[in-house]
Parts: C-alpha cells; structure tokens; sequence
C-alpha cells in the first residue's frame, strides 16, 4: 500500500482507493481461513477458532491503522459509508468471542478497542448521512457486536481488566439503543418512519441477549423484562420502567429465550416467578392460537424449571415438577423433537426437590422422576436423556438431606445403578453419600466410604477435605455411644495426622472440634465436661494465636453448656454461664461467629433447671435463671422461642419450693408467652405437671385436658400448631 498511499494526495481517487482498501483487508482475511489451505498452519481451512479470531483481528487493526494515517496525513476525509463500512469491520472481530470466554482473556484487549472504535464511527456517520438502510444496519452490527462480547467481559475476573474502558457492554447497548429509538440513525429522520419491525426485533433481542449474558443479578433480569415490555409495547413484567421508547416489535423464540436466561441468572425468587408466569403466558396465548404467539419450545421450558430450581422460592420444587410434567404431556402429545425434554431439566427438578426442607415425600419424589427419565430414556434411544452422573449427583444430593430408612435404601440403589452402568461417583457424590449415611444413624457406614472410596481414591477429582471427616464425626455423635466417642476421637487423630503429614485440605477446623464437643455432649463419659472444655480453652487459644479456621462459634459454646447440663457438676449453672460470658467476650473483640443466641441462652437455663444437691446451689441456679430471663426481657436482638419458655417453665417447677410463688411466675410467663405467640403442647403439658393451678383455668380445661387447638390462635401464631 505505500506506493499508492505516496500517490494519493494527486490522484484524487481517494474515494475509491479508502473503501476498497478496506474491505479487500477484510474480506481477504475470511475468504483465507474459510476456504483456502496454504503452508501456513495458522490460515489453513482447519484452523482453530481463537487462530481465526487472530486473523480478523489482524484484518480490523490493519483497517483502523489505515484510516488513522490517512486521516493524520490529511489525505482523505471519511463520508458516512465510509465510517460505516470501517464500522462492520471492527464489528467482525466480536464473532468468535466464546472462544475468548474459554480463557483467551488477552484477545479482549485487542477486540473491545475496535469495537469502541466501530462505535465512534457509527455515531459520527450520524451526521454526515442520510442513508438510513445503511445507518440502521451499522447500528444493528454495531448492537450486535456488543451482545456478543457481553458475557465475554463479564466472566473476566475485575483484577485483571486493566484496559478495559467504559461501561459494561449492556449498558452500551442499551445507549445504542436509546440513539436509534429516540434519535434515529441519522439526523432529522423520525425513528418510527425510518426502523421497521424487524429491525426492531432484532435490536431489541441483541439488547435482551446482552442483559441475559451480563451475569449482573437481578440488574439484568430487570433490564431484560423493561425492555420486552418496551419491545410489546407494554408493562406488565417491568417496574419503574425507565424506557421510554415508542419503537414496538413482535417477539419471537429468541426473545423469549434471553428473557428466561435474564431471569434465571437473577437467582430470585421474584423474577423466578415472572419468568413461570410470563411462560405459563406464552403457553396459553399458543394453545389459544393468538395472531403471532409464539410456540415454546424444550429451550424455554428447560430456562425457566432451572430459574426455578435454584430461586429458593418456597414452592419452586411444586411448580418445577409441574412445568416438567406440562413438557412431558407436550411432548408425548405432538412427538415433536424440539418439545423433547433433556436430562438436566430432571435434574434441576430433582435439585429444588432436594432443596425443599420438611418433605416427607422427598425420597419417593426423587426415586419416581429417576424412574421417569430412565422409561424416557428406553423409549427414545436419546443421548440428552441418558442418566448421567450429573442426574445421579442431583439425586444423592437430594436424598442427603432426606431422613429415615427409605432414604438409605434409596441411596444404596443409586449406588448399585451406577456401578451396574459402570459410572464413577464424583466427589460430590461421595460427600452426599458420606452425608445421607451420617445423618441417619449409619455412621459406620459413612466412615466406611469415607476411608475405602474417598481417601483411598487415586482420581485427582475426589479428594477427601476437613467436611467429609466432619460429617462423620457428628453422625458418630448422634450415636451417643462409648462406641461413637471412641470413633470421633480416632477421626480427629486421623485428620490431625494426615495434616502433619503435609495433607492441608483435611486440617481440623472450628466444625471439627466443635463436631467432637457434641460427641462429648451426648455421650455417659465421666470425663465428657472437662474434656470439652479442654477443647474449647484450645480453640480459643488457636484463634487468639492468630487461626481464625478454628475460631470458636456459637455452637462450640452452646455445646459445652449442654455438656454441662447434661452433667452432675453441682455447679453447673455457674460454669454455664461463665461460658455465656466467655462467647460474648470473644464476640466483643471481634469473634462475629461467637455472637451468642437464644439456644445458648437456653443451654445456660437447662443447666440451671437441672441442677441438683444443697438448696444453696439450687439457689444460686434459680438466681442464674432469674438473671438470664431478665437479660432476654430486655434484649432487643433475642427472640424468645417456645423451647426457651418451657425451659423456664422447668425452672420454677424443679427449683421453687414456694407453691404460690411458682403459679405466681409460671403465669406471669404464661402471659408473656402468650402475648409472644410461643405457646406450644410442650408448654401445656410442662404446666400440667409443675403448675396445675395455672393450667386448669386455661379455656376448656374443664375435662381435665387442654387442647391446643381450642385455644386461641394468636397465642401460638409463632409455633407449628
């Protein structure tokens, strides 16, 4: 080129020479690595992906560094076509930018500069042109580009985006946006004369494709519905919606799919709902068969169940397994391929299953969407519904949290059928196995997967960590056995020797000892309170010595207190409140997780309510109990929970002689546990048995027996009835 650029101040073909340089730049460069092989392995025909990136990179920047020396040496001002064509080119290098997001972070550095550049040059040929055909579509390339790199920039970690100017590409695009609706792509013309529908539509798809990509939390599922109320000319979904726009457009699959994608990545209950609703929406004007309502399709229905799954909305796992369901009934119906559901969308259902606290009927749950997908699998041949490990991970994370012998032999079957299919449980398999087991009263079987699966593994993958051992230790603790002492004991030697052996991801943490405090507590060893303390004076002392991993929490505490009141140490209730002192000491200087709760609170008060011997220490611990039932009086943070109350209850019943003194403070608190709505059967049958004078005058107690249910439900509003 230099000869010709030498000659171009004379030749006065500059608008022809500029343009044509251009295009021949790029053009070269796509039409090599699509169809031409040479020599070069980085220009083949098969060259990789990020090797083509690096070709049309190379294209842009030679075009750029051409208009910026003609524009220096003033030989050539652009026109309108010109910065727009210059503009399409710069807008090629966003093409394969999910290559980018694969790792290649350093391309961004080249690739963001030319759209920026691209940009300029669109806005700037605002003013020089009136040829709207070609102003609109530089801004749809120009929109497009930035959906594109979207969410490329938002998965690059913030410390390393040095270099990267400006606003996130969203937001770009949402100003593009504003500067073709509002404005126009050129001056003086009136967008809603110049942009049809279709170049509305596509506009508003790159703009909602770019919130979905942004992973900017509910922001973008914000944005993402505006601007689809803005795109039908409504607003339904949207609040305080702040476009303004007059330009509408029918949306279509694509438009429906970034709006799911937008709400799904919101992790909200809220707009995990509007995304079912809007679905639940499209089905209907579909089935009505509405002028342009769009068909939905598995894509749709797979974005929305996910949003769902992962929400924590209370009733996501129902309304999950109902669009599911829904899915399968269309399918079946039409046999058509695009309504074919996929393995993950099992999964997710199962996840929000898994997730849903208190269900009784979470194992047959699991075990018949399994089912399911296993008969859909036979019937198909599809690989999308073969059960995989992800299915299998999903099922044993659901049961981990489930209870009873069903849940055991249900994990125990997904174990046999991986084995029949020759899967290998990942680690998170194994720690839902380890966790189902644990918490079930089978620790032994638990330790057994621990030692011969996890630690005996040789796949880099499945590495044992301070959780597994944790876990098992407290399923040790639940057995509340010489035996379970004895194991939780020889876990914690294990971890403590395996850590001195340069093993770092199984150091004994704050739930480890903790987890051997709880052993201490429910087991019938003599030495169980000293011991516990022992052990919580040596997390104090590690934390204080600077390793926060073993800073003692609240429920290190809580726990010694219950060794405590578990024990016959005639001065139980002072030492457990010495431990109350000691927690808000260290939450005082700093400790945050020491903080102390209603539960240790009630710890401290069982120590007292138990206590036995000289009427001097049941003395001191009525004291102790006055004391701490006046602390929670007046404290504004600690709500007083119905176990606390009967706990009180306990204490004026075991340590008040004075029979008018104890039904004199056993109503007064009645009145009070009333008024806090904390009143539950354990309370009425507390007071049946220490305060019967109390009891009886309660409404119906005339038979003798008091009903929760004939009482008034504002007394127990705060309780399950």
């Amino acid at each position: 080129l230099r000869p010709t650029l030498s000659t171009l101040t004379t030749s006065g073909s500059e608008q022809i020479l500029v343009p044509h340089t251009i295009d021949a730049s790029c053009n070269y460069t796509i039409r090599v690595w699509k169809d031409r092989s040479t020599a070069d392995d980085t220009i083949t025909g098969s060259a990789s992906p990020i090797e083509k990136l690096h070709c049309i990179r190379l294209a842009a920047g030679a075009a750029d560094d051409i208009i910026a020396k003609l524009q220096r040496w003033e030989a050539v001002k652009l026109n309108a076509k010109q910065c727009r064509r210059a503009a399409t080119i710069f807008c090629q290098s966003t093409h394969p930018s999910i290559v980018i997001a694969a790792g290649e972070i350093g391309a961004m550095r080249d690739v963001i500069p030319l759209v920026q550049r691209a940009e300029e040059l669109a806005l700037e040929a605002r003013h020089l042109h009136h040829d709207n055909r070609v102003g609109i579509e530089t801004f749809l390339q120009l929109i497009g580009a930035w959906a594109q790199l979207s969410g490329v920039v938002s998965s690059i970690p913030a410390t390393e985006r040095d270099g990267f100017s400006g606003s996130r590409p969203a937001e770009r695009v949402e100003n593009i946006l504003k500067a073709m609706f509002l404005e126009g792509p050129s001056d003086n013309q009136n967008p809603q004369q110049c942009i049809d529908a279709d170049d509305a539509a596509r506009a508003y798809n790159y703009a909602i494709m770019a919130w979905a990509r942004s992973r900017t939390g509910r922001l973008g599922g914000e944005k993402a519905l505006a601007l689809f109320d803005s795109m039908r000319g409504t607003t339904e979904f949207s609040e305080n919606n702040d476009f303004s726009f007059n330009v509408s457009a029918p949306p279509d699959e694509r438009t429906y799919a970034s709006v799911f994608k937008a709400l799904r990545y919101a992790k909200s209950p809220r707009e995990a709902i509007k995304a079912e609703t809007l679905l639940n929406e499209m089905i209907d004007s579909y089935t009505r068969q509405d002028k342009g309502a769009v068909r939905p399709n598995a894509r749709h229905f797979g974005t929305v169940i996910a949003a769902l799954a992962r929400s924590g909305h209370y009733e996501a796992a129902d309304k999950a397994k109902k669009l599911l369901k829904t899915l399968l009934v269309w399918y079946h119906d039409s046999n058509d391929y695009e309504m074919m559901p996929n393995g993950s969308m099992f999964c997710d259902v199962i996840v929000a299953i898994g997730r849903r606290r208190n269900d009784r009927h979470k194992v047959l749950k699991v075990s018949n969407l399994l089912k399911n997908l296993r008969d859909l699998y036979d019937e198909t041949g599809s690989d999308r519904l073969q059960p995989n490990v992800a299915v299998y991970e999903a099922a044993l994370g659901a049961l981990s949290s489930a209870n009873g012998e069903d849940a055991v032999q249900m994990v125990e079957d997904v174990i046999d059928e991986m084995k029949s299919k020759s899967i290998e449980p990942n680690k998170a398999c194994y720690t839902s196995i380890i966790t189902a087991f644990a918490r079930n009263g089978y620790p032994e079987k638990a330790e057994a997967v621990l030692k011969n699966e996890v630690l005996a593994s040789e796949d880099e993958r499945v590495i044992a960590n301070a959780h597994d051992f944790n876990v098992v230790i407290n399923g040790w603790a639940r057995d509340a056995s010489p035996e379970g002492l004895k194991r939780s004991r020889a876990l914690l030697d294990d971890m403590l020797d395996r850590y001195g052996n340069g093993n770092q991801h199984v150091k004994p943490d704050s739930r480890t000892f903790t987890a051997l405090i709880n052993a201490l507590w429910k087991s019938d060893d003599a030495n169980a309170t000293l011991e516990a303390e022992e052990v919580l004076q040596l997390m104090e002392e590690s934390y204080i010595n600077g390793d926060a991993s073993v800073a003692p929490s609240c429920h290190s505490y809580t726990s010694v207190i219950n060794t405590f009141a578990r024990s016959n140490v005639p001065d139980k209730a002072a030492r457990a409140l010495a431990l109350l002192r000691r927690a808000n000491e260290q939450y005082e200087a700093g400790n945050v997780d020491a903080r102390p709760d209603i539960s240790m609170y009630t710890g401290v008060l069982n120590a007292c309510a138990y206590t036995k011997g000289m009427k001097e220490a049941k003395a001191e611990a009525l004291r102790i109990a006055l004391e701490i039932a006046e602390e929670l009086t007046g404290s504004p943070s600690l709500q007083v929970d119905g176990v606390a109350y009967n706990t009180l209850f306990h204490v004026y019943g075991y340590l008040i002689g004075d029979a008018e003194k104890q039904a004199r403070l056993s109503s007064a608190l009645l009145k009070q546990c009333c008024k806090d709505g904390q009143l539950n059967s354990h309370i009425l049958s507390t007071l049946k048995k220490f305060a019967p004078t109390v009891y009886y005058k309660l409404p119906g107690a005339h038979d003798g027996f008091v009903k929760l249910g004939a009482l008034p439900e504002q007394w127990s509003r705060n309780t399950r009835r």
